[in-house]
């Protein structure tokens, strides 16, 4: 295995881990709101802040990748997910919980696309179909995982090890990240489009 292709997996990992984490907390819903004694519509704020975050940072990490290298980016995505996992596991407070799913959507946001520009400029074009393959594979996997593998650690643990669990396994993958990453692509002075993204802002917020 070549360490490019060590890299590639490296980082589909952690938009493995990103994507499970949308739907775990799908089936948590109804311990976190007896916990936190709130309403059912205050607990969809538990997904729907973040998937608004989530699709913010999408658009945006098209210019993130032009201006920084991908070790730095995934170093800083797989950081405020891991910053954001830890907030969620310890909130005592449900709009701190809030604070910790939006923190966390902010490195998935960049997590995601950041593994199909990996595929694409890290492998030779003959290989690209089979790694887009087994991108597609696990990302839309994890999805479907996700309300299943809650619901098996809910009949045993608290809804906080939905936390607890996922963060050693980001902090494994950040520490072979360290050594391993390749940085792939080449860097471009472009302006962010600050208008655009304050109007998708508040769209999208709109919205939902």
């Amino acid at each position: 295995m070549t360490k490019n292709r060590f890299s590639f997996i490296l980082i589909m990992v952690g938009a493995f881990l990103s994507i499970l984490n949308q739907t775990l907390m799908t089936t948590a819903l109804p311990s976190v709101m007896r916990a936190f004694s709130i309403t059912t519509a205050q607990g969809q704020w538990l997904n729907n802040g973040y998937l608004l975050v989530n699709a913010l940072m999408i658009p945006t990490t098209a210019y993130l990748i032009k201006r920084f290298t991908t070790r730095q980016l995934y170093m800083t995505a797989a950081g405020l997910f891991m910053v954001g996992t830890l907030i969620g596991a310890i909130a005592p407070l449900y709009p701190i919980l809030i604070v910790g799913r939006m923190v966390q959507a902010l490195g998935a946001g960049i997590l995601i696309p950041l593994v199909n520009v990996v595929v694409m400029t890290s492998t030779r074009p003959s290989e690209r179909g089979e790694a887009m393959g087994i991108v597609g594979l696990a990302l839309n996997l994890a999805p479907v995982m996700g309300p299943t593998v809650s619901g098996v650690i809910l009949m045993h643990l608290s809804w906080r090890y939905l936390f607890w669990l996922t963060l050693p396994l980001m902090l494994v993958d950040i520490l072979f990240a360290v050594k391993f990453i390749d940085n792939v692509g080449e860097l471009h002075k472009e302006k962010l489009n600050l208008e655009g993204l304050i109007l998708s802002a508040l769209g999208l917020t709109a919205a939902l």
